[in-house]
């Protein structure tokens, strides 16, 4: 797995899309899409899968502010999760 984080006080949804396409990009991976989704960590409608093939290979988004409560942070948090193995299989 990769993932990053990026935490300031104009932290959001296309900061961490952009750098998830140079990611993906620099690996060489093809036919990849972003798509909306759900996950209760993230905040709804700023969230998405990132998909290879039809094949959910991660996510990304704008941390929930819940979650941002519950460890106490005071900036806006993007991040995102990437299993790497998913795209070599």
């Amino acid at each position: 797995h990769v993932a990053g984080v990026s935490s300031h006080p104009t932290a959001n949804f296309t900061e961490i899309k952009s750098i998830v396409e140079a990611l993906l990009a620099n690996l060489g991976v093809k036919r990849w899409k972003i798509k909306a989704t759900r996950h209760p960590s993230f905040l709804e409608g700023r969230v998405a899968a990132i998909n290879v093939e039809n094949k959910k290979i991660g996510f990304l988004g704008e941390v929930h502010p819940e979650v941002l409560n519950n460890f106490e942070l005071e900036n806006p948090v993007s991040a995102f999760e990437i299993d790497l193995e998913e795209i070599l299989i």
